[in-house]
């Protein structure tokens, strides 16, 4: 008999599971199934990023039937191994100065863009520069090639990634010593997630934003409160 149900990183409930990955929302549908048909069964619901959104989405889509809510336990704090750089550049100039960055980034890195298109784009100017020592991953990655990327990246064998947000959800290497964000992310509790992929071992590690005015423009958040106040 099923006694516990685990979820983890279950802010994509929320910000996944309305576009990218429809499913995510039919779990709380799937557990509920379960505590139908079990004496007493515990939900976990686990991640590291849970903003109020999140918080309330979840309390109910999973409070119990019989109107019992959900108890949240937080535990953050913020990580000393990061250090965060920021570039402003020209539109026109963003590509050559991405090259430039990526030819002095500390390696192992990851090199996070928000669509398939942008890491499409920033590939293409990678090879056009003679590079191949990168691999994209995002989710359009075909289940085989997952399986490779990430076995060859937990050995060392690849020292960069380009990728969206799908990489990274369960992956653990210790040794990631630059997150490098090309794109602003969607918000902030993602850039933070993106960027505590580094350092896990507890050694330094290097987060830089590169973005230009068009990055600014296609993000309402950051146009709204401003450009000095979103930094």
């Amino acid at each position: 008999t099923i006694r516990n149900f685990f979820i983890d990183e279950a802010h994509i409930i929320g910000e996944w599971g309305d576009s990218f990955r429809p499913a995510f929302q039919d779990l709380a549908v799937f557990r509920n199934a379960l505590q139908s048909s079990n004496y007493y069964l515990r939900t976990f619901l686990l991640s590291a990023t849970i903003n109020n959104y999140n918080a309330s989405l979840l309390s109910e889509m999973f409070s119990d039937q019989d109107g019992q809510g959900v108890d949240f336990f937080a535990y953050n704090f913020m990580r000393e191994e990061p250090q965060y750089f920021q570039y402003k550049v020209e539109n026109s100039e963003k590509f050559d100065v991405f090259i430039e960055f990526f030819r002095h980034l500390p390696r192992p890195a990851i090199i996070y863009a928000n669509t398939p298109k942008e890491v499409e784009k920033y590939s293409l100017a990678l090879q056009e520069n003679g590079h191949k020592s990168f691999r994209i991953f995002t989710g359009k990655t075909i289940s085989e090639d997952r399986e490779e990327i990430l076995a060859a990246w937990s050995r060392d064998e690849i020292q960069v990634i380009v990728a969206t947000s799908a990489f990274g959800v369960g992956v653990d290497k210790p040794n990631v010593r630059a997150v490098m964000h090309v794109s602003i992310p969607e918000s902030f509790d993602r850039f933070y997630q993106e960027v505590g992929r580094g350092g896990r071992d507890g050694l330094s590690t290097t987060s830089v934003i590169l973005y230009s005015e068009d990055d600014l423009y296609r993000n309402p958040d950051i146009k709204k409160m401003g450009e000095d106040k979103a930094w």
